[in-house]
């Protein structure tokens, strides 16, 4: 409570430190991704990626993948794609949205980097669904055989950001728009980033500046990062523009409870 509108001292000053302590570690945060975002090369990106989804124990477990599809996935599939249609899940992992389709009446083919998680996911999949393919591809890439083609894409949660580079995202979405007909759905999620986050602004110019130092000529994006694994956050208008230059464009999106986009195929 205040005395006659006054603010007493301590109240002040605990907001205050509040609001310091919040600022610093934005920038501690801001220093740690600009750091090893600098001093990772492309080969790094690949192996990170890896090492992290060889260590976290939940892309394993054959509870999680028989899961099935999330809400947010669920609501967007039934609503977008035609019932009993084939469906191709990139970034599919051990196969939970591959799992979760089957279960729902769908005919999904997935592809993911991850030998052991591909070898895994066949497992599964062989109890249940044996003609159901997990095929493994090189990163950011489609796999070299892969029949089509497919009536709806499913880009398995989350795997777009671990593409590095726009011109290398576009690459992979003009191939997925290759394995489709023209007007076909696709479901895309992602990082989403403010505009006025000045975080991802600090963490590339500390990228940028060690580059230099290191002779490395590859250049860093606004919104890289890397921590357990390289991420790209996105705006809506990167997003967008990305799926557009790849023969995609947007018809909805949403936010909550994850960033997804709904888009068709041009």
């Amino acid at each position: 409570m205040t005395v006659d509108g006054v603010v007493p001292l301590r109240v002040r000053l605990a907001i205050a430190a509040d609001r310091h302590f919040k600022q610093a570690v934005n920038g501690l945060r801001a220093v740690h991704l600009g750091l090893w975002l600098g001093l990772f090369d492309p080969e790094h990106v690949a192996a990170a990626n890896a090492a992290a989804y060889g260590r976290w124990d939940r892309y394993h477990d054959e509870q999680y993948n028989r899961s099935g599809l999330a809400n947010w996935e669920a609501e967007a599939v039934d609503r977008h794609f035609p019932g009993g249609s084939s469906v191709l899940v990139p970034s599919a992992g051990a196969g939970r949205e591959v799992i979760g389709l089957a279960d729902r009446g769908y005919r999904p083919a997935g592809f993911d980097p991850a030998p052991n998680l591909v070898d895994l996911g066949g497992r599964f999949l062989a109890d249940d669904y044996p003609e159901t393919r997990l095929l493994l591809s090189p990163p950011g890439r489609l796999p070299a055989h892969l029949d089509g083609p497919f009536d709806a894409i499913l880009f398995g949660w989350g795997g777009y950001i671990h593409v590095c580079g726009r011109e290398n995202r576009v690459v992979l979405l003009s191939a997925l728009r290759g394995t489709v007909e023209s007007g076909a759905p696709m479901v895309l999620s992602f990082f989403l980033r403010s505009a006025s986050d000045r975080t991802f602004v600090v963490a590339r110019r500390i990228a940028v500046l060690l580059r230099m130092i290191r002779g490395r000529r590859e250049p860093v994006e606004l919104g890289d990062t890397v921590a357990a694994t390289f991420d790209h956050h996105f705006t809506w208008d990167e997003i967008e523009s990305e799926l557009l230059e790849g023969g995609f464009v947007a018809i909805e999106r949403s936010a909550a409870p994850y960033p997804h986009v709904v888009c068709r195929a041009v």
